[in-house]
């Protein structure tokens, strides 16, 4: 009789063993995926990290881009106003230029008009 309860007892153990390494099998299981599912959820969000980053990059390339063609645009218009300064400032010293040669013209005009009375009055002496 000892034996045979000492054989149920032993039995009672190995079904209670068998079952814990069922468990444990289970448990390990459930880890690996555990573990694998994390490291694709965490694969996944780095890309997502990455992709949003290459976003905001080409985002901020296509405003650099803007504010560039902006400012080129601006030196454009400047360069514009300048050069029509500059030619409204060469027609300003033109007309001044003319101007100047009208004034020259006519006075030689006036000189030259006066010079033979002044011409009479050296050769008949003096006083008309």
């Amino acid at each position: 009789m000892m034996m045979k309860m000492m054989m149920k007892m032993m039995m009672k153990k190995k079904t209670k063993k068998k079952k814990k390494t069922k468990k444990k099998k289970e448990e390990e299981k459930i880890i690996k995926i555990l573990s694998i599912l994390i490291i694709v959820v965490v694969k996944k969000k780095r890309e997502r990290e990455e992709e949003e980053k290459e976003e905001e990059e080409e985002e901020e390339e296509e405003e650099d881009e803007e504010e560039e063609e902006e400012e080129e645009e601006e030196e454009g218009e400047k360069r514009e106003a300048d050069k029509e300064r500059g030619r409204a400032q060469r027609e300003r010293e033109k007309e001044r230029e003319r101007q100047r040669q009208r004034e020259l013209t006519e006075a030689e005009r006036d000189f030259r008009e006066r010079e033979p009375e002044r011409s009479v009055i050296v050769q008949t002496g003096g006083s008309c």
